[in-house]
């Protein structure tokens, strides 16, 4: 049975998660390796868990998936890959328009405060994240995420920041390897 760790997310097919315990009180229950046992972190530190696939995003959208907000990724065209993938940022810098854009699709879904970032100071050129890649829904079948604007959305869940690794990124899918970069 596959589950995620609490603490990190790392996804584990085992089906035990130990409780850790923090100054004499139980924290939340982790995964059971190293990384675990530090208590507060943002991000996973089991860098070889990570996927070698990524996809490259645009900014700041890319930064509202890493952060959870945003679940469906807008794309084109279908895909039947379902597994984590490393979330890439982008080189690409926004426009005025398009930032204004941006606040008002955020301010319609009712998440205007949303980016903790201001734009000028998002990263991009890299691995900003990972996410997992669960389903692929349409236009003709219903979804309740406010994000789905169609042809096709790429449903994400658990989603979570990483250190940023600059790297050069590709158009669809590309291969990654976070740990040599």
């Amino acid at each position: 049975m596959k589950k995620t760790c609490q603490i990190c997310r790392h996804w584990r097919t085992t089906g035990y998660f130990k409780p850790n315990t923090f100054a004499g009180s139980v924290a939340l229950a982790g995964c059971g390796l190293d990384h675990c046992l530090t208590v507060g972190q943002d991000f996973c530190s089991d860098f070889a868990a990570l996927p070698t696939v990524a996809l490259s995003v645009r900014q700041p959208w890319g930064e509202l998936i890493v952060k959870g907000v945003k679940d469906i990724e807008n794309r084109s065209r279908v895909t039947h890959y379902r597994g984590p993938v490393l979330i890439h940022a982008s080189k690409h810098v926004m426009t005025h328009d398009e930032w204004m854009d941006f606040v008002d699709w955020t301010e319609l879904k009712g998440a205007e405060n949303c980016l903790e970032t201001h734009p000028q100071d998002l990263q991009m050129g890299g691995i900003i994240g990972v996410a997992e890649i669960v389903d692929c829904v349409s236009t003709g079948k219903l979804t309740a995420s406010p994000w789905f604007v169609g042809p096709w959305g790429w449903k994400l869940v658990n989603a979570r920041t990483l250190p940023f690794k600059a790297c050069k990124g590709a158009l669809g899918f590309f291969k990654c390897d976070y740990t040599a970069l």
